[in-house]
């Protein structure tokens, strides 16, 4: 499902509570003689949003087996519900609704959300959101999704502020992410501000206040990144303001430690 579709309303109409995941999937299309390969972004106990490398028959879509880490698979009926290509990638993702679920697939799918969510919570409670508790994070994972980011593609540039891809905080999961600044009359020099590793947050400035981003970011390597939208940040101001009030200070906290780093070496 992607984020830049989200508003508020959109969070508080959920019946289940997704989580970000990166898993193998195996999606039976009607009229295909053998499955399409794809992979998860994001899941829940009542669905799943995939990540293909083109284009998909959103209508033709049937059922998906999801495979886990310790070799054993979970299919399910499924039906396509919508599909888009986001800023930043080089995916075409699909949000599945899982049908005709029985009782015993979805207690198993409820037990594989919450382990993921769980594995998730601690990572960012150990993350530079500093100040958000293990309970927190849990409340912070369900509206979590992943971005993919390939090498050397940028994610947003300096002075953008309204796309999607810089309208959000991001954690970074896996990989590397460069941020550097332009410098001078035209922006003719440009200064690396910082290269972030796992556990890293940036972005997330337009989510506090209505500036433009002050530097641009960019894969160094392949990255995973936790992102949490302007959608869901708006859901978390209602839902969960005091959440959304460190993560605030975090953001914050973060760019000015960079920019102050950058000051010095001037």
């Amino acid at each position: 499902m992607d984020p830049e579709e989200f508003g508020t309303s959109a969070f508080e109409s959920r019946v289940h509570e997704r989580v970000a995941v990166d898993l193998p999937v195996d999606v039976t299309l009607a009229g295909y003689g053998h499955p399409l390969s794809a992979r998860t972004r994001d899941l829940s106990a009542g669905g799943l949003c995939l990540a293909t490398e083109s284009p998909i028959a959103v209508g033709d879509i049937r059922s998906v087996r999801i495979h886990l880490e310790n070799g054993s698979s979970v299919e399910v009926d499924a039906e396509g519900k919508r599909q888009t290509v986001p800023a930043a990638e080089r995916s075409v993702l699909t949000s599945v609704q899982f049908v005709r679920v029985e009782e015993a697939r979805r207690k198993q799918l409820q037990g594989l959300v919450e382990d993921r969510s769980a594995k998730l919570a601690e990572f960012l409670s150990r993350s530079e959101l500093e100040g958000i508790r293990p309970d927190e994070a849990m409340g912070l994972t369900g509206v979590t999704r992943l971005r993919n980011v390939p090498t050397r593609t940028h994610l947003y540039h300096q002075g953008a502020q309204e796309s999607g891809t810089c309208t959000s905080l991001y954690v970074v999961s896996t990989g590397e992410i460069a941020l550097d600044v332009r410098l001078g009359r035209g922006g003719n020099r440009t200064m690396a501000l910082a290269k972030l590793g796992p556990g890293a947050i940036f972005g997330g400035l337009s989510l506090v206040a209505d500036v433009p981003m002050l530097e641009s970011a960019w894969a160094e390597y392949d990255a995973s990144l936790i992102e949490i939208s302007a959608g869901a940040f708006r859901y978390l101001r209602i839902a969960r303001p005091l959440l959304a009030q460190a993560m605030s200070e975090a953001a914050v906290r973060r760019h000015a430690d960079r920019l102050q780093a950058l000051f010095r070496r001037l």
